[in-house]
């Protein structure tokens, strides 16, 4: 239950599931394709919690740590973690310390619905900032980067359906096989970390994450902190967790 209570999903996506013709009570429908084939194919582009003018402002202080530490000829590298049709990655790289650092942005959906929606939307020579945006379409249980890729993951509601799917037999636990992954692709460097923007509130949360992340002498390796961002109009409460890996860099 805590899964369904943590996810609290946006109206349209409620007003959505029934035309999928998946049952709207089944949590596990957070975890198949078709699904979001079809939330996509009827929504059009879609913005999750928070739009990228506010989530901006939650990322700005991570990308200039990332930027003022990235060596010369580096760029800094972002991942938006199951982007859907969220157009955070263009403004990601509109933002003028991205700009200045030549920050990349790889955008990484498993619906071929939204990356096509995307590519359409923001071809690489609209402009600057989609050129330095990529999309991708792939399982992000099975990412095809290499170890230690990227120095900040974005993710506005990823772990989220994660969790919601894990509640069903047939998904169970994803989410460990998700911070495997993510443990896999994020830098070593006390500045990287993943980013989750969500509703969940810390006793769901924290809970979710340390069951995610592993034994205790696993989880003992990472800091999480948090914040809230305060309410919508509606009433939802937001919050930001970082969760970082802890770093030696004196070696």
């Amino acid at each position: 239950m805590a899964a369904l209570r943590a996810l609290r999903p946006c109206r349209e996506l409620r007003s959505r599931c029934c035309s999928s013709g998946l049952d709207p009570t089944d949590p596990g429908r957070f975890g198949q394709l078709s699904f979001w084939e079809n939330f996509h194919k009827e929504s059009g582009q879609t913005e999750w919690f928070l739009n990228p003018v506010a989530s901006l402002e939650v990322l700005g202080p991570s990308l200039q740590a990332i930027s003022a530490r990235a060596l010369p000829g580096i760029q800094p590298r972002v991942l938006h973690l199951g982007c859907g049709t969220s157009s955070l990655g263009i403004e990601l790289a509109r933002h003028s310390v991205a700009r200045a650092a030549k920050l990349t942005v790889s955008n990484l959906d498993f619906s071929p619905q939204a990356i096509d929606f995307m590519q359409k939307a923001f071809p690489s020579n609209l402009d600057d900032a989609a050129s330095r945006n990529e999309w991708i379409v792939a399982d992000a249980l099975k990412m095809p980067y290499a170890k230690a890729s990227f120095d900040l993951l974005v993710d506005k509601g990823t772990f989220d359906a994660f969790e919601a799917a894990d509640t069903s037999a047939r998904n169970a636990d994803r989410t460990s096989t998700l911070c495997l992954e993510v443990d896999r692709i994020l830098k070593r460097h006390s500045d990287a970390m993943w980013l989750q923007i969500t509703h969940s509130a810390p006793e769901l949360r924290l809970e979710a994450l340390n069951a995610a992340l592993g034994p205790t002498n696993a989880r003992k390796d990472w800091r999480i902190s948090f914040r809230s961002l305060g309410e919508d109009e509606s009433g939802f409460e937001y919050f930001v967790y970082s969760i970082r890996r802890r770093v030696d860099e004196s070696k």
